[in-house]
Protein backbone atom coordinates (compact mmCIF):
# COMPACT_ATOMS: atom_id res chain seq x y z
CA UNK A 1 0.00 0.00 0.00
CA UNK A 2 1.44 3.37 -0.97
CA UNK A 3 0.88 6.29 1.37
CA UNK A 4 1.68 9.82 0.27
CA UNK A 5 1.66 12.48 2.90
CA UNK A 6 3.24 15.50 1.24
CA UNK A 7 6.77 14.30 1.93
CA UNK A 8 6.22 13.45 5.61
CA UNK A 9 8.19 10.42 6.81
CA UNK A 10 5.79 7.56 7.49
CA UNK A 11 6.96 5.55 10.49
CA UNK A 12 4.32 2.84 10.13
CA UNK A 13 1.01 2.19 8.39
CA UNK A 14 -0.46 -1.06 9.66
CA UNK A 15 -3.62 -2.77 10.87
CA UNK A 16 -3.45 -2.31 14.66
CA UNK A 17 -5.89 -3.16 17.45
CA UNK A 18 -8.62 -4.00 14.92
CA UNK A 19 -8.17 -0.65 13.18
CA UNK A 20 -5.93 1.13 10.69
CA UNK A 21 -3.01 3.05 12.21
CA UNK A 22 -0.78 5.59 10.51
CA UNK A 23 2.17 7.09 12.43
CA UNK A 24 4.14 9.97 10.92
CA UNK A 25 7.38 11.70 11.80
CA UNK A 26 5.76 15.04 11.06
CA UNK A 27 7.64 18.33 11.16
CA UNK A 28 5.00 20.39 9.37
CA UNK A 29 1.36 21.42 9.52
CA UNK A 30 0.12 17.88 10.22
CA UNK A 31 1.81 17.82 13.63
CA UNK A 32 0.16 21.06 14.71
CA UNK A 33 -3.32 21.54 16.13
CA UNK A 34 -5.80 18.75 16.71
CA UNK A 35 -4.65 16.40 13.97
CA UNK A 36 -7.79 17.15 11.98
CA UNK A 37 -5.72 18.28 8.99
CA UNK A 38 -3.88 14.96 9.01
CA UNK A 39 -7.14 13.01 9.32
CA UNK A 40 -8.74 14.91 6.42
CA UNK A 41 -5.64 14.41 4.27
CA UNK A 42 -5.60 10.68 5.07
CA UNK A 43 -9.29 10.43 4.16
CA UNK A 44 -8.62 12.11 0.80
CA UNK A 45 -5.65 9.81 0.10
CA UNK A 46 -7.33 6.57 1.22
CA UNK A 47 -11.06 7.06 1.89
CA UNK A 48 -12.90 4.66 4.18
CA UNK A 49 -15.85 4.50 1.78
CA UNK A 50 -17.30 6.06 -1.35
CA UNK A 51 -18.41 9.68 -0.77
CA UNK A 52 -16.46 9.79 2.51
CA UNK A 53 -16.46 13.02 4.48
CA UNK A 54 -15.06 13.68 7.93
CA UNK A 55 -17.23 15.34 10.54
CA UNK A 56 -16.53 16.38 14.12
CA UNK A 57 -19.09 15.42 16.74
CA UNK A 58 -20.05 17.76 19.62
CA UNK A 59 -17.93 15.65 22.03
CA UNK A 60 -14.84 16.21 19.85
CA UNK A 61 -14.67 12.77 18.21
CA UNK A 62 -14.21 12.43 14.45
CA UNK A 63 -16.49 10.25 12.33
CA UNK A 64 -17.16 9.63 8.63
CA UNK A 65 -20.57 11.07 7.84
CA UNK A 66 -21.23 8.35 5.26
CA UNK A 67 -20.11 4.96 6.67
CA UNK A 68 -19.84 6.07 10.35
CA UNK A 69 -16.20 4.92 10.62
CA UNK A 70 -14.52 6.43 13.73
CA UNK A 71 -11.26 8.42 13.56
CA UNK A 72 -8.79 9.67 16.18
CA UNK A 73 -5.55 11.66 16.15
CA UNK A 74 -2.79 12.51 18.60
CA UNK A 75 0.57 14.22 18.41
CA UNK A 76 3.49 14.80 20.70
CA UNK A 77 6.56 16.70 19.57
CA UNK A 78 7.01 15.57 15.96
CA UNK A 79 5.12 12.24 16.09
CA UNK A 80 1.58 12.21 14.75
CA UNK A 81 -0.66 9.14 15.08
CA UNK A 82 -3.88 8.74 13.12
CA UNK A 83 -6.28 5.82 13.46
CA UNK A 84 -9.66 4.71 12.18
CA UNK A 85 -12.01 1.83 12.95
CA UNK A 86 -15.61 0.73 12.68
CA UNK A 87 -15.58 0.59 16.50
CA UNK A 88 -15.14 3.66 18.67
CA UNK A 89 -11.40 4.40 18.67
CA UNK A 90 -8.96 6.63 20.51
CA UNK A 91 -5.21 7.14 20.13
CA UNK A 92 -2.65 8.94 22.26
CA UNK A 93 1.07 9.65 21.86
CA UNK A 94 3.22 10.65 24.86
CA UNK A 95 6.94 11.15 25.17
CA UNK A 96 8.30 10.02 28.53
CA UNK A 97 8.43 12.88 31.01
CA UNK A 98 8.38 13.48 34.76
CA UNK A 99 4.83 14.36 35.89
CA UNK A 100 4.51 13.23 39.53
CA UNK A 101 1.33 15.18 40.36
CA UNK A 102 -0.44 13.91 37.25
CA UNK A 103 0.59 10.32 37.99
CA UNK A 104 -0.64 10.57 41.60
CA UNK A 105 -3.96 11.93 40.37
CA UNK A 106 -4.31 9.17 37.71
CA UNK A 107 -3.50 6.50 40.31
CA UNK A 108 -6.18 7.94 42.62
CA UNK A 109 -8.99 8.00 40.02
CA UNK A 110 -8.09 4.67 38.38
CA UNK A 111 -7.25 2.60 41.46
CA UNK A 112 -3.68 1.88 40.28
CA UNK A 113 -0.88 1.42 42.79
CA UNK A 114 1.65 3.32 40.65
CA UNK A 115 0.53 5.13 37.50
CA UNK A 116 3.10 5.66 34.75
CA UNK A 117 3.21 7.66 31.53
CA UNK A 118 2.12 4.44 29.78
CA UNK A 119 -1.02 4.41 31.93
CA UNK A 120 -1.52 8.09 31.11
CA UNK A 121 -1.37 7.38 27.34
CA UNK A 122 -3.81 4.46 27.74
CA UNK A 123 -6.19 6.61 29.79
CA UNK A 124 -6.08 9.42 27.20
CA UNK A 125 -6.83 6.93 24.40
CA UNK A 126 -9.74 5.51 26.43
CA UNK A 127 -11.15 8.98 27.10
CA UNK A 128 -10.93 9.87 23.40
CA UNK A 129 -12.64 6.64 22.34
CA UNK A 130 -15.47 7.23 24.83
CA UNK A 131 -16.00 10.85 23.82
CA UNK A 132 -14.76 12.23 27.14
CA UNK A 133 -11.46 13.80 26.09
CA UNK A 134 -11.02 17.05 27.96
CA UNK A 135 -13.32 15.91 30.79
CA UNK A 136 -11.65 15.25 34.13
CA UNK A 137 -12.65 11.68 35.09
CA UNK A 138 -14.03 10.82 38.49
CA UNK A 139 -12.87 7.84 40.59
CA UNK A 140 -14.09 4.56 39.09
CA UNK A 141 -14.33 5.88 35.52
CA UNK A 142 -12.33 2.93 34.17
CA UNK A 143 -10.30 -0.11 35.13
CA UNK A 144 -6.71 -0.02 33.87
CA UNK A 145 -4.30 -2.96 34.12
CA UNK A 146 -1.28 -2.53 36.41
CA UNK A 147 0.96 -3.93 33.64
CA UNK A 148 0.37 -3.88 29.90
CA UNK A 149 0.73 -7.03 27.82
CA UNK A 150 0.12 -7.71 24.13
CA UNK A 151 -3.66 -7.26 24.47
CA UNK A 152 -5.30 -5.54 27.40
CA UNK A 153 -9.02 -5.70 28.06
CA UNK A 154 -10.40 -2.58 29.71
CA UNK A 155 -13.74 -1.64 31.16
CA UNK A 156 -15.26 1.81 31.44
CA UNK A 157 -17.29 2.79 34.49
CA UNK A 158 -20.53 2.49 32.43
CA UNK A 159 -19.76 -1.19 31.67
CA UNK A 160 -18.49 -0.63 28.12
CA UNK A 161 -15.58 -2.95 27.36
CA UNK A 162 -12.73 -2.70 24.92
CA UNK A 163 -9.06 -3.26 24.40
CA UNK A 164 -5.96 -1.12 24.71
CA UNK A 165 -2.72 -1.84 22.91
CA UNK A 166 0.41 0.04 23.98
CA UNK A 167 3.74 0.16 22.15
CA UNK A 168 6.65 2.54 21.54
CA UNK A 169 7.28 4.40 18.30
CA UNK A 170 10.17 6.83 17.67
CA UNK A 171 10.82 6.99 21.44
CA UNK A 172 7.18 7.85 22.20
CA UNK A 173 4.55 5.76 23.94
CA UNK A 174 1.63 5.02 21.64
CA UNK A 175 -1.72 3.78 23.00
CA UNK A 176 -4.73 2.75 20.92
CA UNK A 177 -8.09 2.02 22.55
CA UNK A 178 -10.94 0.36 20.70
CA UNK A 179 -14.28 0.25 22.53
CA UNK A 180 -17.08 -2.16 21.65
CA UNK A 181 -20.48 -0.75 20.76
CA UNK A 182 -22.25 -3.31 22.94
CA UNK A 183 -22.00 -2.72 26.68
CA UNK A 184 -20.44 -5.75 28.36
CA UNK A 185 -19.46 -7.51 25.11
CA UNK A 186 -15.94 -8.46 24.12
CA UNK A 187 -14.46 -6.74 21.07
CA UNK A 188 -14.26 -8.99 18.03
CA UNK A 189 -10.68 -9.70 16.93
Amino acid sequence: MSWKFDGEQIVCAVPFCGSDLLVLQADSRYALGSGGRGLRHWMRQLPCCEDAYLGRLPDGRWQCGTCKCWYSASHSNSVLALTRSHDRIGVDVQFPCHRPAAMRWLAAVSGLQNATITHWAAAEAMLKASGRAGVRPQPGWAVLPEMFGAENEVQMGDGTTGEVVVTTVQGAILAVCRLCETVGASCPK
